[in-house]
């Protein structure tokens, strides 16, 4: 899989040219791709220089030579047709660079490398501009596609009166938290009352922000267009703004959350389970941070 990411960087830089912008549409995009934290690392010194034609060539024969199944044949387009869908629509251009795929690998050809060249410039940003064109608000565009809560959360700062004393790289960090801890909240399919309560609580405790600010983040958090937030955007510009150890430390808050009401349920933890690996968590991190939950409260876990 590591290589099949390197080599799908390498088709983006084919013609040697990857604007700033480019590079961070195209982390967005492979960071669906199911890469250690380790390998991602690796992945992102790729995506800061050109790929020379040598190494593109060494990548695509590691990936043609690691192809030894059906299954494996299935895993490299299954990866790639991930990656175009992620924007939610396949261009006709893609849907037919997918139909060639299997045989193009199949066959070692060097014309496989071409296609993905092509479409991998079509893909690098569809997605940013498609969450731009549906959008009627043009200014603070940015933040009403990267980050949905902290767009609104200045809005009702503005209109409401209400202050917050935290740095703007906090605040920023804190509404894409708020993001990810509404999918617990809502993963019985809503937010109860009790539950933007007990949100509130750990907002108040964990950010260290006054209760007014952490009621108004917490009901940002039950708004439709919070739950109809992109996961795959929610948990890249998190991962992008946070340490290993923070994230970590964010895995024993979001059972925190599901515990505030009622306990944990079993869809809580299953959430809890796939943000674990959004955000490029171990299975031995998600273990550590469910038996962080009281021993009373554990029926189900």
């Amino acid at each position: 899989m590591m290589d099949l990411a390197r080599l799908t960087v390498a088709a983006a830089w084919v013609d040697g040219d990857l604007a700033n912008e480019e590079i961070n549409d195209l982390k967005e995009l492979l960071f669906k791709v199911d890469l250690t934290e380790d390998e991602w690392r690796i992945l992102e010194i790729y995506m800061d220089h050109p790929v020379k034609k040598e190494e593109a060539d060494e990548l695509l024969q590691r990936v043609v030579a690691g192809i030894s199944s059906n299954e494996q044949k299935a895993l490299v387009t299954s990866t790639l047709t991930a990656l175009f869908e992620a924007d939610g629509n396949v261009t006709p251009e893609e849907a037919a660079f997918l139909a060639k795929v299997e045989r193009a690998v199949a066959g070692a050809s060097t014309s496989f490398f071409a296609l993905l060249s092509k479409v991998m410039k079509s893909a690098v940003g569809q997605r940013k501009a498609r969450a731009q064109a549906s959008s009627l608000r043009e200014a603070n565009i940015e933040d009403h596609v990267e980050n949905t809560i902290y767009y609104r959360f200045k809005r009702a700062e503005k209109e409401g009166g209400v202050t917050v004393d935290l740095p703007e790289a906090d605040l920023r960090k804190l509404c894409l938290a708020a993001g990810v801890m509404a999918r617990v909240a809502q993963a019985d399919d809503e937010i109860s009352e009790n539950e933007q309560q007990g949100m509130a609580v750990v907002i108040a405790e964990c950010w260290r922000v006054t209760p007014e600010v952490a009621a108004l983040v917490a009901s940002l958090t039950s708004e439709p267009a919070t739950r109809a937030l992109d996961f795959q955007r929610l948990a890249y510009n998190y991962f992008s703004c946070t340490t290993h150890e923070e994230r970590q430390q964010f895995l024993v808050t979001l059972f925190r959350i599901a515990n505030a009401c009622e306990g944990t349920s079993h869809d809580e933890i299953e959430e809890i389970r796939q943000i674990a690996g959004a955000l490029k968590l171990s299975h031995d991190d998600f273990i550590a941070a469910k038996l962080t939950v009281p021993r009373e409260d554990r029926v189900g876990l």
